[in-house]
């Protein structure tokens, strides 16, 4: 688990992500992308951006919260500054192009960079 990782549900997200740099992701056991996709985020992300806060919302404990957020897919990943979302991905999609959308916007809004 990464330093900066947090499971929350829907109603810690929205305290959590109101301050600063924050990436979310919404996903499930049994979605096969997901299993992917989020070990891939956690190592490129942790290594690079230390102060981006990441969270893993549990879609399959937490329907009723995911749905309240618009969530009907899975994965998605959102990346949030002070509250305010940025940047969104739905279902399948290719992480490196995501992660270069990233940076730009962790360089555009000065989030730390040990990379």
């Amino acid at each position: 688990m990464s330093k900066n990782q947090t499971i929350c549900d829907d109603q810690s997200l929205g305290l959590a992500v109101s301050k600063g740099a924050h990436l979310v992701m919404f996903g499930a056991e049994r979605c096969g992308v997901c299993k992917v996709i989020w070990p891939q985020l956690l190592a490129a992300l942790d290594e690079r951006w230390p102060s981006l806060k990441l969270h893993y919302i549990d879609c399959e404990k937490h329907q009723e919260n995911c749905a309240q957020q618009g969530v009907y897919s899975l994965p998605v990943v959102r990346l949030y500054f002070d509250g305010r979302l940025y940047l969104e991905k739905i279902q399948v999609f290719s992480l490196g192009p995501f992660i270069s959308d990233i940076s730009k916007l962790c360089e555009q809004y000065s989030v730390q960079n040990e990379g």
